[in-house]
């Protein structure tokens, strides 16, 4: 079992704190894939795996902040490893939506600077489709989502004047 621990994300970071989990206990991830969202002191980043296992466990709760190096989550080689000694398929959870894709799901495709991008595009994200790792939304995703839609609303423009009057007749020209 592996420890995944706070990284460092830059020369002067001393802590971080955990904003979101990108992936649930009983995840597979693979080296590479988001797992979780840390607000440093100068801006919010996703962390990646640097490690291929399940999630079996958070080490932190979500508004912790912990020094860098700190265990924050565990991931395991096989799913038998997992505290339960069950595979994640074979538990279920209190917040697992019964049938189709579960918010949660949704929201850990999409990362947060991604998350904000759709907002401010006024993109739908439960419209999206990932064709990011894993099925991870992009911003090219957001940006082709916002394009393609046809609601967007033409910025008006003032009516053209009838006639424009020169500076010589409306009596403030040079002289």
């Amino acid at each position: 079992m592996a420890e995944f621990r706070m990284p460092s994300l830059g020369a002067d970071m001393e802590h971080g704190k955990v904003v979101e989990w990108l992936v649930r206990p009983g995840d597979y991830v693979r080296k590479g894939d988001l797992i979780a969202a840390v607000d440093t002191d100068k801006t919010v980043m996703d962390i990646e795996s640097f490690e291929e296992g399940v999630v079996a466990e958070f080490l932190v709760e979500i508004g912790d902040t912990v020094d860098v190096g700190t265990p924050i989550a565990r991931i395991t080689a096989t799913p038998a490893q997992l505290p339960s000694g069950r595979p994640a398929s074979d538990r279920t959870s209190a917040d697992e939506a019964p049938s189709g894709r579960a918010p949660a799901d949704r929201d850990a495709k999409l990362p947060p600077p991604v998350r904000h991008l759709a907002h401010s595009l006024g993109v739908d994200v439960g419209s999206l489709h990932g064709s990011g790792r894993n099925g991870a939304v992009t911003r090219a995703d957001v940006e082709r989502a916002a394009a393609a839609s046809p609601t967007r609303m033409p910025v008006p423009s003032a009516p053209a004047p009838d006639r424009v009057p020169d500076a010589a007749s409306s009596g403030r020209g040079p002289g």
